[in-house]
């Protein structure tokens, strides 16, 4: 059981490490982490940040860029990437759920109480924040 936890939760970090910047610009996704995570991703932001400045933009090559190309926060704009909605995630219903339409041209998939299934993201997200799904 250990092991489950602990590579969950290594999951989780690599996640929130793939996904800082656009977090960093998105509160509304932020919100929805832990303390704790917030935490962990301020504090990687703030060194990725530090990384980029010493490694990048303080390098002798990089001397002759302008100041405004060497801003992280503009930089980040076009590195933070949103999730793939279209991932497919393990999912566990709680209640018996409407029937969710799974994309266009797809049949509805009708999810009851205690069932788990592996479904793209997107469609649940209404089920997920009403509380009839939560993921595994």
């Amino acid at each position: 059981m250990g092991y489950l936890v602990a590579s969950y939760l290594r999951t989780r970090l690599l996640k929130i490490q793939k996904a800082a910047l656009w977090l960093d610009a998105n509160d509304d996704a932020r919100s929805h982490l832990s303390e704790e995570e917030q935490s962990f991703h301020a504090r990687y932001v703030q060194l990725y940040r530090q990384h980029v400045q010493r490694e990048a933009w303080d390098h002798h090559t990089a001397a002759a860029l302008p100041e405004r190309v060497k801003d992280v926060a503009s930089a980040a704009e076009l590195l933070a990437k949103p999730p793939n909605l279209d991932a497919h995630v393990f999912c566990v219903a709680l209640r018996d759920c409407d029937p969710v339409v799974l994309g266009r041209g797809a049949e509805a998939v009708q999810l009851a109480q205690s069932d788990i299934a592996l479904l793209p993201y997107g469609p649940l997200r209404p089920l997920i924040a009403a509380g009839d799904v939560q993921l595994t």
